[in-house]
């Protein structure tokens, strides 16, 4: 599944005050095994958070039970791995069939995610995007208020709820984007959204992807795009 640092930090603050987290980062073909069959599991933790690339998702699914899968995007950035991206949908898509009970929180406005069910998908689905998606959000981004280098504003409703600002402390649509998904996991896992949006507003970058600097008074930024 694309899931990338930052949504395993966004959900790990979500999911703060319930002892959570045996945070999995990155999990590839090769340490699939080591990582989730041979290592003890930490028994004072009450949730594991799995980053997982996209190639072993269909592996990982055959091995454990999962009460949440979140997906972010599919675009053509991975092509140099993969070819096309008809197989990158295939491989989340069955992925996804081998997880029936699982609440599949996906990305409404990306075609390529809405592709991954149908009418007859058994998953509850929790859909996140903006006014423009293909399917109607669950978790709607209503605006955008402000964005700068340090920060982004915005406002987003829920269908049970009154539209709620949010002040988080990272740049750029993307993250915005980011916070919506980790909106909807914590819906998921109900955790209720008040709770969910002061953790999203304490929020900071994780190490190396979003750096300032200060160099001869002169505030530097450093961003990992890739």
């Amino acid at each position: 599944i694309a899931a990338i640092a930052l949504i395993a930090m966004l959900l790990m603050c979500l999911l703060g005050g319930c002892r959570p987290t045996q945070y999995i980062e990155n999990i590839r073909e090769v340490e699939v095994r080591d990582t989730l069959i041979i290592t003890e599991p930490d028994t004072a933790s009450m949730h594991a958070l799995i980053e997982c690339d996209e190639a072993v998702f269909r592996q990982i699914s055959r091995m454990i039970k999962v009460d949440t899968v979140v997906v972010t995007n599919i675009f053509e950035d991975q092509l140099d791995r993969f070819g096309e991206i008809s197989y990158i949908k295939n491989v989340i898509k069955t992925a996804i069939e081998n997880q029936p009970k699982a609440t599949l929180c996906l990305n409404a406005n990306n075609p390529n995610v809405v592709d991954l069910v149908n009418s007859k998908s058994p998953n509850k689905i929790i859909w996140f995007g903006d006014k423009d998606a293909v399917k109607t959000p669950d978790i709607l981004l209503k605006k955008i208020t402000h964005t700068s280098i340090d920060n982004s504003e915005f406002e987003v409703s829920t269908k049970n709820d009154k539209s709620l600002s949010i002040n988080l402390n990272l740049p750029g649509e993307y993250n915005i984007n980011n916070a919506l998904a980790a909106l909807a996991a914590a819906k998921a896992l109900d955790i209720k959204t008040e709770t969910a949006i002061d953790s999203l507003r304490n929020v900071s970058a994780s190490f190396g992807r979003a750096e300032k600097l200060l160099l001869k008074n002169t505030p530097l930024h450093f961003f990992l795009i890739k």
